[in-house]
């Protein structure tokens, strides 16, 4: 149950390119929750990207946009007018939302807003409603609490501490949930657990019901934080397992769920074997071509590149912008050990300034293979994510393909400027 509660910056202060983005559904993080409703506080340069946005992805009528003004924010007359909006929404928006995610901007930083005091007063005024603040602030990018932590840790905060506890298990995962194939549902269901996850939750109260959870496996070093919050404020501990092609650590982390649920675990034999086959063929298909990974690509990029390099694969060129307890060793090996690996800013103007000494990369991400417009890419589409030995067998035909294949960045494009299918 190790692991860095809070990241750390390797590039701090440097200008960042950001991609376009891959077809994938949206999740808790991108729509809020089944039966809640988003209140977006911002001056309207900001709100109106996110209107724009929240319109192409058929958002509407889930959100509103609360436009503050330069007056208002001098005035700090924005905090009385959120309530207002608040009352507005409950007696105009029907079905009436259970619960209202109040999203602020990197403005918000500046001003100082004492969130706890304006949930206190939204709490009291709004009986029986739910609420907290999500920050949606790219300025804390490479501060110890980026947008991601901070608000899986705001959605979970509305959980309440439960009396009752139930036979399931919470899935606490990073910006995409666990696809339903992985065999870590068949292992937990022959266990007795009901598995639990915050983007399958179909109302507002499934939601909740993930508070009466025995505990919670973390599968990104992403929501780690939150399972810290919730096992100091609901009293479920956590189990830190995040996602990984490594067989070796597979089975370790299968042995931790049973050895924390005191049940036995069923055969994976087969799954592992099979597992393990597609992981050799993709190496040897791998074979003298260089790679480059990229967090798109894995959630732990130097872990992988540690990992592949062990595999005698070449890797070349690594892109992460923050580190996770669990791979600073990873990184301070790959600097000792392998100096002629590159470790660069991901989405970094020295990146696009080196683009040509690594266009011969296969790509394990689609940052740097849309960067460096390698031909190459292994980018995960779908909008959920593999785990287990299910990872890796996927991990190893995604490798195969993109090898026998010529990525086609202008859909992708066409994908992330429509809002939709391209």
């Amino acid at each position: 149950m190790t692991g860095c509660t809070k990241p750390c910056a390797l590039f701090e202060g440097k200008l960042e390119y950001c991609t376009p983005t891959p077809e994938r559904a949206d999740t808790s993080l991108d729509k809020g929750l089944p039966e809640s409703f988003v209140l977006h506080v911002a001056p309207p340069a900001c709100g109106r990207r996110l209107a724009i946005s929240a319109s192409m992805r058929h958002l509407r009528g889930r959100r509103a946009h609360l436009y503050i003004s330069e007056e208002d924010i001098v005035s700090a007359c924005y905090e009385d007018m959120i309530p207002e909006a608040v009352q507005r929404i409950l007696g105009e928006v029907g079905p009436t939302p259970k619960a209202i995610i109040i999203e602020v901007t990197c403005v918000d930083d500046l001003l100082g807003t004492d969130h706890e005091a304006l949930l206190a007063l939204l709490k009291e005024r709004f009986a029986g409603t739910h609420f907290c603040v999500r920050r949606i602030d790219p300025i804390r990018r490479t501060s110890a609490l980026p947008p991601p932590v901070s608000r899986l840790c705001s959605l979970f905060s509305m959980l309440d501490r439960s009396d009752e506890t139930e036979d399931s298990v919470n899935l606490l995962t990073g910006m995409t949930p666990v696809a339903e194939q992985s065999e870590i549902f068949r292992i937990l269901a022959q266990m007795g657990f009901r598995v639990r996850q915050m983007d399958t939750c179909e109302t507002f109260q499934d939601f909740l019901d993930m508070a009466k959870s025995r505990f919670n496996i973390v599968t990104a070093p992403m929501a780690l934080m939150a399972a810290q919050d919730m096992e100091k404020k609901l009293g479920i501990p956590y189990l830190y397992l995040p996602a990984t092609v490594e067989i070796e650590k597979i089975d370790m982390a299968y042995e931790q769920i049973a050895e924390k649920s005191e049940r036995a675990l069923p055969d994976l034999s087969r799954e592992r074997k099979a597992a393990m086959e597609e992981l050799e063929r993709a190496l040897r298909e791998i074979g003298d071509t260089p790679v480059a990974i990229d967090p798109t690509g894995d959630q732990l990029p130097l872990t992988l590149a540690r990992y592949l390099i062990g595999r005698g694969v070449r890797v070349k060129l690594v892109l992460e912008n923050m580190l996770f307890d669990g791979d600073k060793s990873d990184y301070h090996w790959l600097r000792e050990q392998h100096p002629e690996v590159s470790i660069l800013q991901s989405g970094g103007v020295e990146l696009l300034n080196r683009a040509e000494e690594f266009q011969d990369c296969l790509c394990l991400g689609f940052t740097c293979g849309y960067l460096l417009r390698a031909k190459h890419v292994v980018c995960e589409e779908g909008g959920k994510s593999a785990y287990g030995y299910q990872m890796t067998a996927t991990f190893a035909r995604n490798v195969q393909t993109a090898l026998q294949t010529e990525f086609d960045f202008e859909k992708v494009k066409r994908q992330s400027e429509g809002g939709g299918k391209g």
